[in-house]
């Protein structure tokens, strides 16, 4: 049982460092453990993280192994696992255009880690949210929720979550011409997400940064980021 557990925390670090290849063999490998000895926790957590890896490389399931890991936390009675599940189902429909669909997810989610009290969780989520009220051109509200999770991951010194808070509202800045604030930002930002080692993260900040200096006019410097992100 701790092997299967060990292993899928190990695909999960792997996938959060941007080694996908790599988290998707040892989540298979965490899977067959599970099942072997019918640990349903590591099961479900495992499959979370094969999802996640292959959504990232662009292989997506439909949320195929999510969904099974949602069915696993209903049987088992695992809200919390079930509010983390809603949330990546509802990333899964967001990235492949179903957006009333995830934000569906998000609320579920949210509601869901207010109930078992875990409000700084439930304001990653909220970010999830401003993703789309930003996308939909709806920048003032999409700003209000991130500012109020400024606050969470600030206090809390959650760097991974404060990283991808001040991307999201960097990006913001950028799209209503505010682009001191966005680079601003983006560049603590930047820092953050080298610091933690999330390799994944720092290629869409830089992309975000190409977007500001393009905004700008200053399309050298838009061009010489987006060299950066093809590297």
């Amino acid at each position: 049982a701790e092997r299967a557990q060990l292993t899928t925390w190990y695909a999960m670090v792997l996938q959060a460092e941007g080694r996908s290849r790599a988290a998707i063999e040892w989540a298979d490998r965490a899977i067959g453990q599970a099942e072997a000895i019918g640990d349903r926790k590591a099961l479900g957590l495992a499959y979370s993280v094969l999802d996640w890896a292959k959504s990232t490389l662009g292989e997506s399931t439909g949320g195929l192994y999510w969904r099974r890991a949602l069915e696993i936390a209903e049987e088992t009675g695992d809200l919390e696992r079930q509010a983390h599940v809603l949330n990546s189902l509802g990333y899964s429909a967001f990235y492949e255009g179903r957006w009333d669909e995830a934000m569906d997810f998000y609320e579920r989610a949210r509601s869901l880690f207010e109930t078992i009290g875990d409000p700084v969780t439930s304001q990653a989520v909220a970010g999830n949210v401003a993703e789309i009220l930003a996308e939909r051109g709806r920048f003032d509200e999409a700003e209000a929720l991130l500012r109020d999770s400024l606050r969470v991951w600030r206090a809390s010194e959650y760097r991974y979550f404060l990283a991808g808070c001040l991307s999201d509202l960097g990006r913001i800045a950028a799209r209503t011409h505010r682009f001191d604030e966005a680079l601003a930002m983006l560049d603590e930002a930047l820092t953050l997400f080298n610091d933690v080692g999330a390799e994944e993260e720092v290629v869409d900040v830089v992309a975000r940064v190409a977007e500001c200096r393009a905004l700008m006019g200053e399309g050298s410097e838009a061009l010489a980021a987006v060299e950066e992100i093809a590297a």
